[in-house]
């Protein structure tokens, strides 16, 4: 089985756009969600690990990356559907839905989802997380 996390590593040759992001922490930025790459065709879950903070520019941020599973993508559009359809590529959802059931099962099931991933096994450098400006390895995962 490929291990997604080289592929990234060892692909890198400058900025990497970023296809597709569910951000589901905001905090003058994006701190947690998922993220898709179309090059290596890849996807991943986020948290922000540090950051340094600019006046008149963009933070400079480090995010964790830990792969996800075959089939995430599809459960992860599935439990948000209650949200709407994306507003464009880089998305925050809202987080309204029709009943509280509803929030506590869409919640129950991300929360599965992430804690079945595992430990974080790459590091990205991103502004905005729109493109990644450097990756490396996880010093567990080297």
């Amino acid at each position: 089985m490929p291990d997604p996390s080289a592929d990234l590593v060892g692909s890198f040759s400058g900025p990497i756009r970023v296809a597709r992001t569910i951000i589901l922490d905001w905090y003058d930025g994006p701190r947690a969600g998922f993220l898709w790459l179309d090059h290596p065709s890849s996807g991943w879950h986020f948290t922000i690990f540090a950051q340094r903070p600019w006046d008149d520019e963009e933070d400079d941020n480090l995010f964790l990356l830990a792969p996800l599973p075959a089939g995430a993508e599809a459960t992860i559009d599935e439990a948000l559907r209650d949200q709407g359809p994306p507003t464009g590529p880089h998305w925050a959802p809202i987080w309204r839905f029709p009943s509280e059931e509803r929030q506590l099962a869409v919640e129950a099931t991300l929360d599965a989802l992430i804690a079945g991933l595992g430990s974080p096994t790459v590091v990205v450098r991103s502004s905005n997380l729109e493109s990644i400006d450097g990756v490396w390895l996880q010093a567990d995962h080297c």
